[in-house]
């Protein structure tokens, strides 16, 4: 039950002293002609308010409001579900929680990444200050639920999430934010993403000629370069590279492989097999262990994908780094989709590339070929 109360709340923005609401519209499946039309499609999906002043901070670092009893009561969740580990060529994670004092917070309103928790029967300053702001509507479906989730985009600055987490008691919060850990998890990576998407977007794509006579058009940086084309074999993919300092910058590889298939052959077996296939013949030998990588389903633009994701190595160069990549068949052209992206970076973190990687190849548009 709880994890259906969850989706209502974050529906409702209800802070009391708030006139504005951002409010995302549904929309089908774009089927996009142009890689504009890819482009304005992902902007409206990407919720901003220019009205407000620029919001700042890092993207990766979220502040965290609470009194000293509840935040010892939920930081452990907390940093469990916000701070968890992804393994690339090693554990990486994505954001960082930092305690924020609430005392100084006019000096965060600001802020890109903001969480509040409080007890609704504490009069402690932040859950007192969340009573406050927070509208009676909100207030009551906490004491009738227990424990409730809201979100709001923009409220106080542009591009900028906050997150309020108010229980009855600190038993109901650590019941609710254990038992919804991934959601709102979820929540602020795919803003992450969408954030990353946003700022690569100020670099012009590919022209739509350049699509011609491929079954998809997509958003590539003009800034990325062809590194493989074979388009006999159904196969193309591109590369970024650093022109003046390639030791502290990563190689960023996004390829597109698709075939024909009347009926939908797609398991996790299917994407392993078929990304190891690709890779070794791609890019010179690269491989990759299916016993040592994650696997699984995960929704891509509205689509049911699958995904594999881990380190490949190339024993032929003495080379390794990492990858993801993602499988889906649209029906009504009846062709399977594979969406591989990886990177070279000996010298940083392959984490955050990775997922801005994933953003571009979440732009992808299925298309009868022209």
């Amino acid at each position: 039950m709880i994890r259906q109360i969850i989706f209502v709340a974050l529906i409702l923005v209800l802070f009391a002293s708030c006139g504005n609401r951002n409010q995302r519209e549904i929309r089908e499946p774009v089927r996009a002609r142009t890689v504009n039309q890819v482009l304005e499609h992902g902007r409206s999906e990407f919720v901003t308010n220019r009205r407000n002043p620029m919001s700042w901070g890092h993207n990766q670092t979220i502040y965290v409001f609470a009194d000293r009893d509840v935040w010892h009561a939920t930081e452990p969740l907390l940093r469990y579900s916000l701070e968890r580990d992804f393994f690339t060529t090693e554990n990486e994670t994505l954001f960082d929680i930092v305690h924020g004092d609430i005392d100084r917070i006019n000096h965060f309103f600001r802020f890109r990444n903001l969480i509040f928790i409080g007890d609704l029967n504490s009069n402690q300053p932040v859950s007192a200050y969340i009573n406050r702001v927070m509208s009676e509507q909100a207030l009551d479906s906490v004491r009738q639920r227990g424990a409730s989730m809201f979100m709001n985009l923009n409220p106080w600055a542009n591009d900028q999430l906050v997150m309020f987490f108010i229980g009855d008691g600190t038993q109901n919060l650590r019941y609710f934010m254990l038992e919804n850990n991934d959601a709102y998890f979820q929540i602020f990576k795919n803003r992450f993403i969408a954030r990353a998407v946003y700022q690569s977007q100020r670099v012009r794509g590919l022209r739509d000629s350049f699509f011609r006579g491929l079954p998809f058009i997509m958003y590539i940086p003009e800034t990325y370069r062809v590194f493989r084309r074979d388009l006999e074999n159904n196969f193309i993919s591109f590369i970024w590279r650093s022109r003046n300092d390639q030791t502290h910058n990563p190689d960023l590889y996004i390829s597109i492989y698709w075939e024909y298939a009347d009926e939908n052959p797609l398991d996790d077996d299917w994407l392993v097999n078929k990304r190891a296939e690709i890779a070794w013949k791609y890019h010179d030998e690269d491989e990759f262990d299916p016993n040592a990588v994650t696997r699984g389903m995960m929704d891509f633009n509205g689509r049911e994908a699958w995904f594999v994701s881990g380190a490949w190595q190339n024993r032929k160069h003495f080379m390794g780094g990492a990858f993801r990549a993602f499988a889906f068949w649209d029906e009504e052209l009846k062709i399977v989709y594979m969406i591989d992206t990886s990177i070279y970076f000996p010298a940083g973190n392959k984490l955050r590339h990775l997922l801005e990687m994933e953003g571009i190849a979440k732009t992808i548009v299925p298309r009868k070929v022209d």
